[in-house]
């Protein structure tokens, strides 16, 4: 299976010269742990809640002073849509990354999470064992 065949389309993004509590406030908004860091339109970084937490609020920075750019990941590791999923969990493991950013040329096109290829897992098994009650 391709990661275009499970990743999240809706993407939220932000700005690296919004404020931290923007950007919170966003993603309680949104439901989501992480914002897309754009750029002129270009992946300069990824914003998660972990990194408000241990970058921001662990380190005693006022959130209405701080931006995102102080405080987000500028590593980002990323996929295109036409990578296996296997690919993705071991690129995942490798660098440690519980989100990866989708790509298509300068685009970020979606992204696909932990918990989406531990769905896909358990589904596949779901089937395996469904199969061998049979």
């Amino acid at each position: 299976m391709w990661l275009e065949d499970m990743m999240t389309r809706r993407v939220v993004s932000i700005g690296p010269d919004s404020p931290v509590i923007e950007a919170a406030k966003r993603m309680g908004e949104e439901n989501v742990g992480c914002l897309i860091v754009l750029e002129d339109g270009k992946l300069v970084g990824m914003l998660t809640d972990r990194d408000i937490a241990t970058r921001v609020v662990g380190e005693g920075v006022d959130p209405k002073d701080c931006k995102v750019r102080d405080c987000m990941t500028r590593e980002i590791v990323t996929a295109i849509p036409q990578t296996d999923i296997l690919d993705a969990a071991k690129l995942m493991t490798k660098y440690e990354v519980r989100r990866l950013p989708i790509v298509d040329g300068q685009r970020v096109v979606g992204i696909v999470s932990i918990a989406d290829i531990a769905a896909y897992a358990e589904s596949i098994l779901g089937e395996v064992s469904k199969s061998r009650k049979r």
